[in-house]
């Protein structure tokens, strides 16, 4: 239906509810609506009999009763419901189940059907990791984890199969209507199946499935080392991923967005690079990286604040930092990231990056097993630019190194009914702080605890989530949802804060208090536009080749004073 529709870019069907994201720009929330009610009429007089029969699958899982290690939880699963572990395995195994949404990681399937004396709640303290094919249950679900991963289910057995491959077409094993089937085998058939599927190009397993059409498998095609000018990683700082805009057209598989945390650096560092239409950077998170440049020079422009020291065969060049800045990177040197500023993200762009794409994007994504940048990786750059600095304030950099709490302006969330009108109204008038608990999923903050009208109204039954989301848990300590955030959640939403001050949230540092304004879905999509607007313009303020002009960082860098530290960086100058 995405394709259907002009402007839409995701569609995520759930238990309950059907997420649609557009662009605004090509299409308005009345229009889409419009169209969605449209042919949900159609749907309906047309019946279930108009609708294609889902596949059947057989699926084999070696249960936790003949392998303990695959069932960690079966024998307290048995005890709680009063039952024998071989009686849990009996019921969960005779069991029909129909997966009725895909989502939380690539290729998990929600299949409804437990039968009710297997229905337990989740964990109460979930695990850090969870097994690959580990077979879970929790409250009327049962679902097969297909990487490793965090998790609050009752883990009962292991499957062999493969869920979820880049060499298929489509990725995923299953589809919403699927109807599944589990059958117990022994730990000598798990280890021949584990066998016959492993590998970086496993088989689709047509010979457990009924009815539908095999996913193409493809081979990936050799790529030849790149030649001419390359980027070398010689050391890659923790955190290191590359992003572009982001992943669409692939959230109904469970595939997050991705990309880049803040948009508007991503967009400057290419044209910092002289490259503004590259589109895609290297986001760092911590210092400590070192790249090299190989057969050729490269063009590097760095959005955000980095302090970094260029080595070569003659030397290195005095430290400096750089803000908002290009350089240019001669063969065999090597540029060092020493420190980065007081912010949770800088970019790095260079001009002609050559990189591959999956499902349309470059972005790194971990769940999906994509993009990790490792020591000794290569990229080629056959494009050449001329460096820039931004020569124009940049008000998004003002606010990450101020000290005044963040402003970020959100609309009102799905479930913001379910928390009383004493506690919206502390959403919106008391200060909440960034905590440490942050990475490119979500972020959590802290303050005054955010209570729904029961606990139980926490939870809801699982619904589509997108960056930007704030979902409120039962300890009420709200948790913003980043571009890697599952595209299921199951959190009650209060809020959703809008794309233009998202980014500010997640450049912010542990520690940066912030304040929330509501505003309706029209100031949203008019604050947006006038966000765009001001990214083009910024851009527009990149002046080529750094010797035109003079700032302070210049002189201070030309004076070659030994121990000179930006007061700006209030770290390195003792000011923290």
């Amino acid at each position: 239906m995405a394709g259907k529709l002009d402007g839409i870019l995701d569609l995520v069907p759930a238990m309950r509810s059907l997420g649609i994201f557009f662009d605004p720009e090509r299409t308005d929330p009345r229009t889409v609506r419009q169209r969605i009610e449209a042919m949900l009429e159609v749907a309906t007089a047309l019946g279930e009999e108009s609708a294609e029969p889902g596949r059947r699958w057989r699926i084999p899982v070696c249960y936790g009763d003949v392998v303990p290690e695959f069932g960690p939880d079966l024998g307290e699963v048995a005890q709680r419901l009063g039952m024998s572990p071989e009686a849990v395995v009996r019921a969960h195994a005779d069991g029909c189940y129909r997966v009725e949404a895909i989502g939380f990681l690539p290729g998990f399937a929600y299949m409804g059907g437990l039968p009710e004396r297997l229905r337990l709640p989740r964990r109460e303290t979930p695990r850090t990791q969870v097994p690959p094919g580990s077979l879970a249950v929790a409250d009327a679900y049962t679902a097969i984890y297909p990487s490793p991963s965090p998790g609050g289910w009752h883990l009962l057995g292991r499957c062999p199969l493969p869920l979820f491959s880049l060499a298929w077409s489509p990725p995923g094993l299953f589809a919403p209507g699927d109807e599944i089937r589990f059958e117990p085998v022994d730990a000598a058939t798990f280890a021949a199946l584990a066998a016959r599927y492993g590998g970086e190009v496993p088989s689709w397993p047509e010979e457990f499935c009924t009815g539908g059409t095999p996913a193409a498998v493809r081979t990936p095609a050799e790529v030849p080392p790149p030649a001419g000018a390359r980027l070398v990683w010689e050391r890659v700082a923790p955190g290191t991923t590359l992003q572009d805009r982001g992943r669409f057209g692939w959230r109904h598989l469970g595939v997050s967005s991705a990309g880049a945390l803040a948009p508007s650096w991503l967009a400057l560092a290419a044209a910092l690079a002289g490259d503004p239409a590259l589109g895609l950077a290297f986001e760092m998170s911590l210092p400590g990286s070192v790249l090299r440049a190989e057969g050729g020079d490269l063009t590097i422009g760095i959005a955000g604040v980095a302090r970094v020291r260029v080595e070569g065969a003659e030397g290195a060049r005095p430290a400096r930092w750089l803000r908002h800045e290009g350089l240019t990177l001669t063969a065999g040197e090597r540029l060092v990231i020493e420190r980065l500023g007081a912010m949770r993200a800088v970019y790095l762009a260079v001009a002609g990056l050559q990189v591959p794409t999956v499902l349309g994007s470059a972005a790194s994504d971990r769940w999906l097993g994509w993009g990790a940048i490792t020591p000794g990786a290569t990229f080629a750059a056959d494009g050449e630019g001329v460096p820039g600095r931004l020569v124009a304030p940049d008000p998004l950099l003002a606010e990450i190194e101020g000290e005044e709490p963040l402003r970020l302006r959100f609309v009102w969330g799905p479930q913001a009914h379910r928390f009383p009108e004493a506690m919206r109204a502390t959403w919106t008038s008391e200060e909440f702080a960034v905590t440490a608990r942050a990475d490119r999923m979500g972020v959590r903050l802290e303050g005054p605890a955010l209570r729904a009208e029961t606990p139980a109204a926490h939870g809801i039954v699982s619904e589509p989530s997108m960056a930007g989301c704030v979902q409120v848990p039962a300890d009420g300590q709200p948790i913003v949802l980043l571009r890697d955030a599952q595209t299921i959640g199951g959190y009650a939403k209060i809020a959703t804060v809008i794309e233009p001050d998202l980014e500010r949230l997640a450049l912010a540092l542990p520690g940066r208090r912030v304040r929330f304004v509501a505003v309706d879905v029209e100031e949203a999509l008019q604050l947006r536009r006038q966000w765009h607007h001001a990214q083009e313009s910024l851009i527009r303020q990149v002046r080529r080749g750094g010797l035109d002009f003079l700032s302070p960082e210049r002189l201070l860098e030309l004076n070659l004073i030994d121990g000179v530290c930006d007061a700006r960086d209030q770290r390195e100058c003792g000011l923290r």
